[in-house]
């Protein structure tokens, strides 16, 4: 980590010659930042990866990550979103619906109308 990191040097050594090469490395690549993430930001101090790796590291794998996330999505603009994107889409959606009826619930005139 120490060494310089050409996001473009990784992306040459990888696989990129079809649609679902790149959705794979996509999906990937926001699973990693996720867990990163969430190791980056660990409420209660404890972390899987223990002592071995400091938090200006696991910042640093992140923001990798993000990088080469983002070079992704200019360099090929017409891939599908990726699976988490669309679970995020999905939760989304389940949470504002929920939302709406508890709030229609909520409101006195509901049952007044029902």
């Amino acid at each position: 980590t120490d060494v310089e990191f050409d996001p473009d040097d990784f992306l040459s050594t990888v696989d990129l010659t079809s649609e679902h090469k790149i959705l794979d490395l996509k999906d990937r690549i926001e699973a990693s930042v996720i867990i990163w993430n969430r190791k980056v930001h660990n409420k209660d101090g404890k972390s899987s990866w223990g002592s071995a790796v400091s938090q200006e590291k696991r910042e640093q794998f992140e923001e990798r990550a993000q990088t080469l996330l983002l070079i992704i999505k200019h360099r090929f603009p017409g891939i599908p979103q990726s699976t988490l994107d669309i679970a995020k889409i999905q939760e989304n959606r389940v949470r504002n619906h929920t939302q709406y009826n508890y709030s229609l619930r909520s409101d006195p005139y509901y049952f007044t109308c029902h």
